[in-house]
């Protein structure tokens, strides 16, 4: 019987990853051209403005990079979140906390997974090299495909912490509401959980 449980439990943390590793391709690659703008903005500094001397690179510049690493990111966040998740269920914490705990862990380990390429997409977007190979070999030589990965955890793990616990009370709240008259379900439809992460993660942009 434990063997079968933990058969259970490692099949829902497998396929939450590749649910949210599907989702985090669909994502990355559908709002790609907005990303890049905002990292030409970002990267622009006083005498040097990348977005007007990007003007002429595609917009799509990097998104091979982004396409390689965005479900393996996806998956390893899931993985771990969901992972965790039950790890510390048996623990007297609350809920909140759990979900917090785990989302930054998830972050943690997503970084791992994705900072080097995301150093190199970055580097692309702004035009700073012509094509995938030779933007490793310059990454490689000078800053190190680990460049900035602190900074990124600093910023993405407050993120994921209070966008998931949020995410988690609505999807909670939206089960009792959706099926006040039958409460042994607890699927929810598409849109009332598209609507919960929307909101989530507006407010963990903030």
């Amino acid at each position: 019987m434990i063997a079968q449980n933990e058969k259970e439990t490692l099949r829902s943390v497998l396929l939450s990853g590749l649910s949210g590793g599907c989702a985090g391709l669909f994502t990355d690659v559908m709002y790609f051209p907005i990303d890049s703008l905002k990292t030409r903005i970002q990267a622009s500094i006083a005498g040097k403005n990348f977005v007007k001397d990007a003007k002429m690179v595609s917009k799509l510049k990097g998104i091979s990079a982004n396409f390689v690493v965005s479900f393996p990111a996806a998956f390893t966040f899931f993985t771990v979140y969901d992972g965790s998740k039950i790890a510390l269920s048996n623990a007297n914490i609350h809920p909140a906390y759990i979900n917090l705990c785990s989302a930054a862990f998830g972050e943690i380990a997503q970084n791992i997974v994705r900072n080097p390429l995301e150093v190199c997409k970055q580097q692309m977007q702004i035009g700073l090299h012509k094509d995938i190979w030779e933007t490793l070999r310059a990454v490689y030589r000078v800053k190190g495909f680990y460049a900035g990965y602190f900074s990124t955890v600093l910023r993405d793990v407050p993120f994921g912490a209070i966008q998931f616990p949020i995410y988690e009370f609505l999807k909670t709240t939206s089960r009792k509401l959706y099926h006040k008259k039958d409460d042994t379900k607890d699927s929810l439809p598409f849109w009332i959980t598209s609507i919960n992460g929307c909101i989530a993660a507006s407010i963990g942009s903030i």
